[in-house]
């Protein structure tokens, strides 16, 4: 037994979320490059949105708790350095 399809079919209504809020701001930058004959785009957008404030919980780091990282060596000093093989 067989059902008979429905002649035109249904789409289904987008989802809509709760109100967004509206962009402050909206940017874009676009990169073009070929390989061979090929082209490509980047495409490279952001946008700032504000948005309602929300409590934060505030964590309280005490100075002795911290570990302090470790101070990295100048470029110059790294290059002054012999090369060590391994």
């Amino acid at each position: 037994m067989s059902c008979p399809m429905a002649k035109k079919p249904l789409p289904f209504p987008e989802r809509r979320s709760a109100v967004e809020p509206e962009p402050l701001s909206r940017s874009g930058s676009r990169l073009i490059f070929t390989i061979a004959d090929r082209r490509f785009a980047f495409e490279f957008s952001s946008r700032v949105t504000e948005l309602k404030p929300t409590p934060a919980r505030i964590l309280v780091l005490n100075s002795d708790t911290v570990k302090k990282a470790p101070n990295r060596a100048k470029s110059s000093e790294l290059r002054d350095q012999p090369k060590i093989r391994r």
